[in-house]
C-alpha cells in the first residue's frame, strides 16, 4: 500500500490533546482490552502489547485510539501479533454508541467474531475509523433467528466510517435456511450515511446460502445498498464469492452519489452488479477501474458502454471504455502466494484517475490499493558520486523537554553544486494541524541543524505528547516522529 505517505495520513488524524493519558494492556491494573477502554476517556490513547486476547469489545461512545505497537514503525508484524479474537460468540469489536472519527481501531487482527451483522467489526448508527487491520476469519450468520446475515468482516448502517488500509480476508455471510438473503462477505454498508473504502485488499470473502439449490448471496466483497452513498476507491477486490450476485461488488442505491472507482477487480465470481429499478434506483460512477476474468460476468445491470474498450484508449495507451475502465489482466506480483502487489509492466500502473492524489513517488495514481514505487532518477554528484537529495535525521533528546534539535542534509548534484533549493521543515501535531514552521526558504547544499523549543508559531508552549516533523522540497518530502515530555 501506499505506505510512507498513507501511514503519515493515518497518524495525522489521531487524537491526542494536551492531558490525554496512555492506558497500556496489560498492566498492574488493566488486564483486559474491554478494561482499558472503560477506564480511558475523549482524547485518550489504549495501546495493547502483542499477545491474544479472547475478548469482544466494545467502544462505548468513546473517543479513543485503541492501537498495538504498530503505531511505532509501522511494523506490520504488529499486527499479526496482536490478535482480538471473538470466539466465535458475538462481533468482535462493536462501535453502537455514536461513535465518530476519532473513535479508531488501528494495528490488530480482528478473528472469530460470530453474529447476524458484523462478525468481525459491527458499526450501528456509528462512524469510527478502522484502519490498518487484518480482519479476517469472521462470520455473519443467523443460525437461531430467521432474518439476513451481513457484513461478515464489517456491518455499517446509518454510518460513515472510514475504512483503509485492512486487508479484509477470508469472512463470511452465510445465510440458513428460512432467512432472507446473505449480503457483504466482506463489507456491508446500509441505511444512510457517506462511508469510505479505500486502500483495502478485500479477498476472499463470500456471500451465499447454506443450500446448493437456493441462491440468496450478494455482493461477496462489497455490498453498498439503500441511502448508504459510498466513496469505494484504490482496492484490490479478489477471489470473492456470491452465489447470486455481485462476486466482487454488489450495489442497490436508492439515491445518486455513490463512487467507485482506482479499484483492480479480478478472479471473482462477477465483477460489479448494480441493482437498477427505473424511477428509484441508481447506478453508480464508475471509472478508472480494471476488471478481469470475473467468472458470470464484469459488468451487470450498467448500460452497454461499460465496458465497451473499443471506445479509445487511457492516458498509457490501454484500451478503454468512455468511462476509462480497462479489461487487462493486473499483472500481480504472485497470487499463488497472495501477494496482490503489481508487476513493473502492469497496466494498472499511473493508469488512475488524475485528479486522485498522486502515489507517494509524486507519478499519478495507480489503479489498486498497492502502487508499484517507481525507481527515481537521480543526476550523480561531481564529488562523491551521490545522487541528488535530502537526509533528515532522527532529533535529539528524543523524547525532549524543553529543546531538541532536528538536522538535516541537503544534497548538491552535477549541475546544482550551490544552487539553492527551496526547502519546508514545520511540526505537526497528530491532529494534522500545524504547530510551527521551523524553516520555509531557499537552502544551498550543506548540513543543517535547527532547534525547536516546544513553542507554536505564536510563541505558547504546546502540552505533552507526539509531533511529526516534516522535511519537504519539490521532489522530496520525509516525516519523522518525536515526543516531548513537559
Amino acid at each position: 500500500m501506499k505506505k510512507t505517505v498513507m501511514f503519515l495520513a493515518l497518524i495525522l488524524l489521531l487524537l491526542s490533546p494536551a492531558f490525554a493519558k496512555i492506558y497500556q494492556v496489560p498492566s498492574a491494573f488493566i488486564a483486559t482490552i474491554q478494561g482499558g477502554i472503560n477506564v480511558a476517556k475523549d482524547g485518550d490513547t489504549v495501546l495493547v502489547m502483542p499477545g491474544t486476547y479472547y475478548e469482544n469489545i466494545n467502544f462505548k461512545g468513546k473517543n479513543i485510539l485503541l492501537t498495538s505497537n504498530f503505531i511505532f514503525g509501522q511494523d506490520t508484524n504488529a499486527i499479526h501479533n496482536t490478535i482480538i479474537d471473538g470466539k466465535d460468540t458475538a462481533s468482535v469489536v462493536i462501535f453502537n454508541s455514536k461513535e465518530g472519527p476519532s473513535s479508531i481501531i488501528l494495528g490488530f487482527t480482528v478473528r472469530h467474531g460470530w453474529n447476524s451483522a458484523g462478525g468481525g467489526i459491527l458499526c450501528y448508527d456509528s462512524s469510527p475509523r478502522i484502519t490498518y487491520n487484518i480482519i479476517k476469519e469472521n462470520v455473519a450468520s443467523s443460525f437461531f433467528w430467521p432474518g439476513a446475515s451481513v457484513g461478515g468482516g464489517i456491518f455499517c448502517y446509518n454510518s460513515s466510517a472510514i475504512i483503509e488500509y485492512n486487508s479484509i480476508i477470508g469472512n463470511l455471510s452465510l445465510s440458513e435456511d428460512g432467512e432472507i438473503f446473505a449480503a457483504g462477505g466482506g463489507v456491508f454498508c446500509g441505511g444512510k450515511g457517506f462511508p469510505v473504502i479505500r486502500y483495502n485488499l478485500i479477498a476472499f470473502n463470500q456471500s451465499k446460502f447454506n443450500l446448493d439449490f437456493i441462491k440468496l448471496g450478494t455482493g461477496g466483497g462489497i455490498f453498498n445498498a439503500e441511502s448508504s452513498v459510498a466513496n469505494i476507491y484504490n482496492n484490490t477486490i479478489v477471489g470473492n464469492y456470491a452465489d447470486e450476485s455481485g462476486g466482487g461488488i454488489y450495489i442497490w442505491n436508492f439515491v445518486p452519489g455513490t463512487k467507485i472507482f482506482n479499484n483492480i477487480v479480478a478472479f471473482n465470481s462477477e465483477g460489479v452488479s448494480v441493482q437498477y429499478s427505473p424511477g428509484y434506483t441508481f447506478r453508480p460512477e464508475l471509472t478508472y477501474n480494471d476488471f478481469w476474468e470475473n467468472e458470470n460476468g464484469n459488468f451487470v445491470g450498467f448500460t452497454s458502454d461499460v465496458g465497451d474498450t473499443t471506445w479509445g484508449f487511457n492516458l498509457n495507451g490501454t484500451p478503454c471504455d468512455s468511462l476509462y475502465n480497462i479489461i487487462r489482466d493486473p499483472l500481480f506480483a504472485d497470487t499463488a502466494n497472495f501477494d496482490f502487489h503489481l508487476l513493473a509492466n502492469s497496466p494498472c500502473i499511473d493508469a488512475g484517475d488524475p485528479k486522485s492524489p498522486l502515489d507517494p513517488d509524486s507519478t499519478i495514481a495507480d489503479i489498486g490499493a498497492f502502487y508499484y514505487p517507481h525507481t527515481p532518477t537521480f543526476v550523480k554528484d561531481d564529488d562523491h558520486n551521490t545522487p541528488k537529495r535530502f537526509e533528515l535525521s532522527q532529533n535529539y533528546p528524543n523524547p525532549f523537554n524543553p529543546v531538541t534539535t532536528i538536522p538535516f542534509t541537503v544534497y548538491g548534484s552535477q549541475f546544482m553544486v550551490h544552487s539553492p533549493i527551496h526547502t519546508t521543515l514545520k511540526v505537526y501535531n497528530i491532529l494534522g494541524q500545524l504547530v510551527r514552521t521551523l524553516v520555509d526558504e531557499e537552502k544551498t547544499p550543506g548540513k543543517y541543524e535547527i532547534n525547536w523549543d516546544g513553542n507554536d508559531d505564536s510563541g505558547k508552549d504546546v502540552g505533552s505528547g507526539i509531533y511529526f516533523y516534516q522535511l519537504r522540497t519539490r521532489d522530496y518530502t520525509d516525516t519523522k516522529k518525536m515526543v516531548l515530555l513537559r
